[in-house]
């Protein structure tokens, strides 16, 4: 099957969060829906995070086609996992840093340091927020039926340093918290906020 962009997955789940929703909690709904699609597409082991048991012997369910933002699975990924992340954060569940990281670059596959792939994160932990929020949540179900598309989600990335070995990395930056760092985690924090879904 051919890829299939993660607006379209998000919109299937909102949507039907939506119709749930009528009788319940909105937030409730968007935060199941986020975190199963973080299982679905990101990784299966988020459901032993999130409190989920897979039935013994079963082998995790995994999405036939391929989901890509930026016609890239690695952000499909890291915009999915970073979204339940930041729910999972929400409810005061304590995730261990070498799961999370352990999580982080198993999506990231190795390939060095990537400012795209932190914008991917950034984006997914700013829909989580819009999603859970009493104010946005409604609002978001209801674009999600109307149709979300990537550029609604996903700032333009064109630019953004990607694939830095480490010796790459502290040439250029020295460390995670020098100021041409925060720099760049600025920019990207700005385009974020640019796109009117975030605003």
């Amino acid at each position: 099957p051919s890829p299939q962009s993660v607006a379209n997955y998000l919109n299937l789940m909102l949507s039907r969060a939506a119709s749930l929703s009528a009788e319940g909690d909105p937030v409730m709904h968007n935060q199941a829906a986020l975190l199963a699609l973080a299982i679905f597409l990101g990784d299966h082991r988020i459901s032993g995070l999130a409190g989920a048991s897979q039935p013994e012997g079963d082998s995790p369910v995994e999405s036939k086609a391929p989901a890509v933002l930026a016609q890239r699975n690695d952000l499909a990924r890291h915009f999915t996992i970073s979204a339940a992340l930041q729910i999972l954060s929400q409810q005061n569940m304590t995730l261990a840093i070498g799961e999370f990281k352990e999580l982080m670059d198993r999506a990231m596959g190795g390939s060095g340091y990537s400012f795209v792939d932190l914008a991917a994160d950034m984006s997914g932990m700013a829909f989580a927020r819009i999603a859970t929020q009493p104010d946005s949540a409604v609002r978001l179900q209801e674009l999600a039926q109307q149709g979300l598309r990537e550029r609604h989600i996903l700032p333009y990335i064109g630019g953004l340093p990607e694939g830095l070995s480490k010796q790459e990395f502290r040439h250029r930056y020295s460390e995670v918290d020098s100021p041409a760092y925060r720099k760049q985690v600025a920019e990207i924090q700005q385009r974020i906020e640019n796109l009117p879904l975030y605003q």
